[in-house]
């Protein structure tokens, strides 16, 4: 990876809370430090990123990658479609 990796996760919209987004952010972290990519990735809670409903949302910079309805077991897979710049069609979601 040339830039470092940002993952954004909803921690604070309310349909992200409630379908377990701080599971999913923890699932990512552990991850992350599991196979030592701190300096490559760069985890971050958000507020609401306005895709309600399709919750929890986990956003990709520099690449625009947007992922819906994910759960904690979907963060290797994640992972891994990150550092081989493969995205997950079963849970991107649309541009908005």
């Amino acid at each position: 990876m040339s830039k470092k990796q940002k993952v954004f996760v909803c921690t604070k919209g309310k349909t992200c809370r409630e379908r377990g987004a701080r599971d999913v952010y923890c699932a990512l972290e552990q991850q992350i430090e599991e196979l030592g990519l701190e300096d490559q990735i760069k985890l971050k809670k958000t507020e609401c990123m306005g895709r309600c409903g399709k919750g929890p949302t986990v956003k990709i910079k520099p690449d625009k990658i947007w992922y819906g309805s994910v759960s904690p077991r979907d963060c290797a897979e994640i992972i891994r479609s990150l550092l081989a710049k493969t995205p997950i069609a079963r849970i991107r979601l649309k541009k908005a």
